[in-house]
């Protein structure tokens, strides 16, 4: 009989120790925002867990005209301005999405489409960029080589002195180093610039993303392969008149996709001696009458495609715009996240936590500022919780 109570204590302190299993830390700063992940086209329908409330980060709140909380419970709300709720609720699903790959990109393009605006991610660039402005200022009349530099070795020196104050500010985003840059360095003069060349793409992020990515490059055709993950989008942007493929791309374009070795190869029975450099290769190459014919023979043609960039575009402008949205959707996401994380642990406190156990802040991996809060132990739950600013990485735990 004993064995038995025995065995039935097992099962049940195993129960129990399970039960006490902590949710495990997210690993968002670990991803990216890259050309390579399929995304959907449509815009993301479903909310987090529990729909009618919006989930542990609450439901979305009006709290203005034209702007709303996507995140009511959480230690750090952030607010859209000048959407309507439709748009703020896509944003909403799109943040509450579980894929860290997905989820940026198809905010990313939210924000080049709509021009979004987040108040609280403004104000924390803004405020960063004063001070990095005033750093510089400091380093140019403290630098003796300045005086005496060159235009472009002034333009050298005052990139080398942005970067210097950006490392030196006490807060600032984890992880997001390059995304953090460009929001302070590169911020566009005109966030209207690419409202025509977007909304010709009627919703299709993923279409954008691999038109954006490949424009304004200066090398020639790209070879796309039937099993390549963007081969359909490829084609859609054939149909949409805004890429070439195969025999439509211009003859110059298609040779000086090819490398010098290829066109000695291709050419080989024409040739007195090979050629050593790129380009008179890539000129006698485009000026044979069956270039189409000899090409034809080595690679495919209907694997070929080139971007077309509108008479009216400029392709580098619009490039920017795409690079500064993706900076913005990063931060929102991170710092969204970063609420979501610190409810969680919240929630499994005030169920699990014993007492002799502690809240704690971990902050050894974010900023100078943040630093003063790692390591930190309380009975009671902290007054001020993670995360502290627009893009901290700090966690609540318990130890």
């Amino acid at each position: 009989m004993e064995w038995i109570l025995g065995l039935v204590l097992f099962f049940f302190m195993v129960g129990w120790v399970s039960s006490r299993k902590k949710p495990e830390k997210s690993s968002d700063h670990e991803g990216g925002i890259t050309t390579t992940e399929k995304t959907t086209s449509e815009p993301a329908t479903r909310q987090s867990s529990g729909d009618s409330s919006g989930g542990l980060s609450g439901k979305l709140t009006p709290v203005g005209d034209s702007e709303y909380c996507l995140n009511p419970k959480s230690p750090l709300p952030l607010t859209l301005r000048g959407v309507d709720k439709e748009l703020a609720q896509s944003v909403k699903n799109q943040l509450d999405s579980d894929s860290w790959g997905g989820a940026p990109a198809r905010l990313a393009y939210l924000f080049a489409r709509h021009n979004l605006q987040c108040p609280q991610l403004d104000s924390f660039v803004d405020e960063a960029k004063r001070q990095v402005r005033a750093s510089v200022e400091q380093r140019v009349s403290s630098s003796p080589e300045w005086q005496s530099a060159g235009e472009k070795d002034r333009v050298d020196l005052l990139r080398e002195f942005q970067f210097k104050a950006i490392d030196a500010l006490e807060c600032k985003p984890a992880y997001e180093d390059d995304a953090w840059r460009t929001l302070l360095l590169e911020t566009p003069a005109d966030f209207t610039a690419d409202d025509e060349l977007v909304e010709r793409f009627s919703g299709r992020n993923d279409l954008y993303e691999v038109y954006v990515s490949n424009l304004g490059f200066d090398r020639g055709a790209v070879a796309v392969p039937a099993d390549a993950y963007y081969r359909k989008e490829w084609e859609v942007l054939v149909d949409l008149g805004l890429a070439r493929r195969g025999k439509d791309i211009p003859a110059r374009t298609l040779v000086e996709g090819l490398r010098m070795k290829d066109i000695n190869e291709f050419f080989v029975d024409r040739l007195d001696k090979k050629f050593t450099r790129k380009a008179p290769a890539a000129e006698f190459a485009a000026s044979q009458s069956d270039l189409y014919e000899v090409l034809g023979k080595h690679i495919s043609l209907r694997e070929m495609f080139e971007i077309v960039v509108p008479t009216d575009i400029d392709a580098e402008r619009v490039k920017k715009l795409f690079r500064y949205a993706v900076a913005q959707a990063k931060l929102l996401h991170s710092t969204y996240q970063g609420g979501n994380r610190t409810l969680e642990q919240c929630k499994y406190n005030s169920e699990y936590k014993s007492t002799d156990e502690c809240w704690c802040i971990d902050a050894a991996d974010c900023c100078k500022l943040c630093a003063s809060h790692h390591g930190k132990q309380s009975k009671k739950k902290p007054a001020k919780l993670p995360p502290f600013h627009i893009g901290c990485c700090c966690e609540l735990e318990l130890q």
